[in-house]
Parts: C-alpha cells; structure tokens; sequence
C-alpha cells in the first residue's frame, strides 16, 4: 500500500464543494491499483468513499462461492450511482446521432435497446462445485476490422473461474491491425497482461493451489500462437516487437500458457459475431450466464 496526502484546499468559486484531505492507494505487486481510499469534507464534514475494483469482487465471489465460505459484509454502493441530485440537469442530443439521414445509427440505437429488453433476466452465476478443480482459463478473440469508421479490430478476452465469468473486455483496438493475425495477437497481448494481475491478485490469497501453474489462455488462431511461442519469428510483426517480447516472457515466466481451441469452442465468439441461437445460449452458459428463471 502507498498513501498520498494533500493540503485541505477549497474549490475555487463554490465553498460547498468537495475538496480532498487525504487519499489512501492499495496497490498489488505490480503496482496496479485494487483499491482507493479517499477523504473528503464539505462545510466541515468528512466522509470517506472505498472505490474497489469490479474485478477483485468477483473474483472474491466465485472462490467463496466455491469453498462455501461465508461473506460477513460487502459493500457495493457508490456514491454516483444512487446520489439524488438536487440540481436540474439539462441534455442535448449528439448531433445526428438519430437522425433519418442516419438510418443505421438509429438501427444501432435500436438494436441495443432490443438487446437490454432480451437480457434484462440474465444473471451471473458461480457454480460451488467442489467436484471440480478451480482454476483461472482464459479465451480470446479478435474481431478484424470491425469499425467502419477507422477500420480498427475489436479485441475479447475472458476469464472464467468456478464456472462463471470474472473478468471481460471488448473494445476497440488502440492501433490498426494490418491482419487479422495481428489482430489476434494483439489481444492475446492485452489479455496476458490481465492474467499477470489475476495470477499476482488470487497468489495472495494462498487458497486456490492451482493458480501456482500457468493460466491456460486459448486462442483460437494458429499463427498467433506461433509468434507467441517462438522468439525467432518476426518477419511481418516489427510493429508489434514489443508486445512479441512481452508475451514471449509472461510464457517464460510460467504466468501463462498458450493453447489452440477450436473456434465451435471459444467462450469469446459471443463478443465478436452473430452465433445461432442455440449456439450463442451455449457459450453464454458455459460462462455462467443464466436467466434467472431458470433457477426458480
């Protein structure tokens, strides 16, 4: 843990303001902030607000779950998301955001609405079944090209402990993928360095034995794979030198361990293309997402 401190400075203009007293930052081995502590008053008054991080609760959640251990008390409010506000709050619609010269961002705006409506009974479920090992496995996918604005891909990981899924992402990819083997890489990149954390973030906790040997990351392009494994192939990725080094020596380390998974298979298809009906409940199960009717 380091703590930062600052000097108790009014808000310029409004008194009524927050300003900072101090400020506590818990950090894991690596340097990574898990949890933040902050003081702050207004008109005299302290009060303290602990930002955990979304990751380590779940975490935290599937190996209770799993050992059946009890949890005494957890706090998963935040100030922002159920603080009244007493002030009147005016919006403007982006411009040409719906719009009918604009028919497919009004399709986009639609198809997420169809979406919160079919999914609002999904739930996230942790099995608790002893029966079997409890280890950390990750799946990565890469959508290429996706955007049709800059033509960037879309990098899916996900990580799946006791059944159910504890850490995800799916986003835009910060540089242009010039293949979609690059593409592939690049998350297989991204997602090493969030297996670096969870190995450090569970190892701490001295009850998931398994977490001492490589997190199984599967990947489901054999090409990447290559590259990943081998330190002498580099004609074609010179862009991506560093993610090659880096990779390369979180498998040295025994952090990770690369495997190829069918793509019928990858639990990270669902972020990445349309799938079957049948198909996509599958996958969405085998991540521990349920409909919570299905449990009553």
């Amino acid at each position: 843990m380091r703590t930062a401190s600052a000097a108790a400075k009014p808000c310029q203009g409004d008194s009524s303001k927050f300003y900072l007293i101090t400020g506590s930052i818990y950090t894991d081995q690596r340097g990574t902030v898990v949890f933040l502590k902050m003081a702050a008053a207004r008109r005299g008054q302290i009060s303290f607000t602990p930002v955990a991080d979304i990751r380590a609760i779940r975490i935290l959640i599937a190996i209770t779950a799993f050992y059946d251990y009890e949890i005494l008390q957890i706090d998963v409010k935040t100030t922002f998301l159920n603080g009244h506000l007493s002030e009147e709050v005016y919006m403007v619609q982006p411009e040409g955001f719906v719009n009918l010269k604009f028919p497919k961002r009004w399709a986009t705006v639609k198809n997420i609405l169809k979406y919160l409506r079919n999914t609002k009974d999904m739930i996230l479920v942790y099995e608790g079944d002893m029966k079997r090992e409890l280890r950390v496995s990750c799946y990565t996918d890469a959508g290429y090209l996706m955007d049709a604005d800059d033509l960037k891909s879309q990098t899916v990981y996900v990580f799946i402990l006791n059944g159910g899924d504890v850490d995800w992402k799916s986003t835009k990819q910060s540089i242009f993928a010039t293949s979609f083997i690059n593409a592939e890489y690049i998350v297989a990149f991204d997602a090493s360095k969030e297996a670096v954390w969870i190995h450090k973030f569970i190892s701490g906790f001295g009850v998931v034995p398994t977490i001492e040997k490589p997190i199984n990351m599967y990947c489901d392009n054999t090409r990447a794979i290559t590259i990943s494994k081998d330190h002498r192939v580099t004609k074609g990725v010179r862009n991506f030198c560093a993610k090659v080094h880096y990779l390369c020596e979180t498998i040295d380390m025994g952090d990770v361990r690369i495997e190829k998974v069918h793509t019928y298979d990858n639990l990270a298809d669902p972020f990445t293309k349309a799938l079957p009906y049948p198909k996509h409940s599958e996958l969405t199960r085998n991540i521990g997402m349920i409909p919570a009717s299905s449990l009553m």
